[in-house]
């Protein structure tokens, strides 16, 4: 009777390559997201500054743009020193003109926002919202001064909202990447020790005494380098007894004294 196939060993944990492709992908994300959060609040610092009265030529997107007016200085403390003599800008000095000729509505900017160029301050004065994407005209006129053309740093933060979403997410997914990476790699290392001490004799988890080391079967016996004992040491007789003392010999006679008769 043939013996029943034996059942296909899982790999234990998760796979080195699955927990990577899950980090990778993750990554990736993460990647992207920081990029569309990262360049629209990049482009509202960085904008151009233009003096006016004049004529700006602009490519712009299909989104709210703010025009920021310069008001004063800010000190290196970050003190603001507003220019009292500044002449704010109205809706009805700026005219801009769409890509096809149509003209689009100015209004005023309902909050205060504030962007930085070097030491110069600019606030924020009037608002439009091109329709479309494309090249448009802006024509300054009256006031002397000098403005940036951006998207407020409010409106750019709303445009990215869902950016921030899709980052927490490619975060999650790169850390369940490394949890499956460490869980994984746990799994296998536990799963080798048990193979090992299983292949000893010992039972899985159980680390014993080392084996000792035997020659394998078949190979020359060798004599052992000393014969064991057939017995005991030889005994020896006790010490004879000391022998009793014997009296002291007699001292010698006495000689005559000299010349006595």
């Amino acid at each position: 009777m043939a013996a029943p196939p034996a059942p296909a060993t899982r790999r234990p944990g998760p796979s080195l390559g699955l927990s990577l492709i899950v980090g990778a992908v993750g990554l990736l994300v993460g990647i992207v997201s920081v990029v569309a959060i990262v360049i629209p609040l990049v482009g509202v610092f960085t904008s151009d500054v233009y003096p006016v009265p004049g004529e700006i030529h602009l490519h712009l997107h299909n989104a709210r743009y703010t025009v920021y007016q310069r008001t004063g200085q800010r000190s290196p403390f970050g003190i603001s020193n507003p220019d009292e003599s500044t002449v704010g800008l109205t809706p009805d000095v700026l005219t801009v003109t769409a890509p096809v000729g149509s003209t689009v509505p100015v209004f005023y900017d309902n909050h205060s926002e504030t962007i930085t160029r070097g030491s110069a301050e600019y606030t924020s004065r009037l608002t439009f919202d091109p329709p479309s994407g494309g090249d448009y005209v802006l024509v300054f006129t009256r006031v002397a001064t000098t403005v940036i053309v951006a998207r407020s740093v409010s409106d750019a933060i709303r445009g990215v909202v869902v950016w921030f979403g899709v980052g927490a997410i490619a975060g999650l997914i790169v850390l369940a990447g490394i949890v499956m990476l460490i869980v994984g790699a746990v799994r296998r290392g536990r799963a080798k020790r048990a193979a090992y001490a299983a292949a000893w004799g010992a039972a899985p988890g159980w680390y014993g005494p080392s084996p000792q080391w035997a020659p394998p079967a078949g190979a020359p016996g060798y004599p052992p380098p000393y014969p064991p004992p057939s017995q005991g040491p030889p005994a020896y007789p006790p010490p004879p007894a000391p022998s009793p003392q014997s009296p002291p010999p007699p001292p010698p006679p006495a000689e005559p004294p000299t010349g006595s008769p």
